[in-house]
């Protein structure tokens, strides 16, 4: 028999983080169910994850080394010179 793709990335959810969701959407009034409901109908709308998952492209990379070297990074002592740097 075949596998299912839908069933090939399960596993179950740590007890704390199912805790800590329920806790949530409690406050908010929301079931589980809802909240799955709610993500599935964003991902049907917009055809992506709801989240902020990005893979940094190679400019985003250089310039993440760069800060982490401090090489060619500007900085400001206020906000001041900042913005006049932002505004030319």
């Amino acid at each position: 028999m075949g596998t299912n793709s839908q069933y090939n990335n399960f596993r179950p959810l740590d007890a704390q983080l199912i805790k800590d969701v329920e806790n949530i959407l409690s406050k908010l009034n929301i079931s589980q169910t809802f909240a799955i409901e709610l993500f599935y109908n964003e991902i049907a709308r917009t055809g992506k994850l709801p989240l902020n998952i990005e893979i940094p492209n190679k400019k985003t990379i250089q310039a993440i080394k760069d800060i982490n070297t401090h090489n060619e990074c500007q900085s400001f002592n206020d906000i001041n010179s900042l913005m006049e740097d932002l505004n030319d």
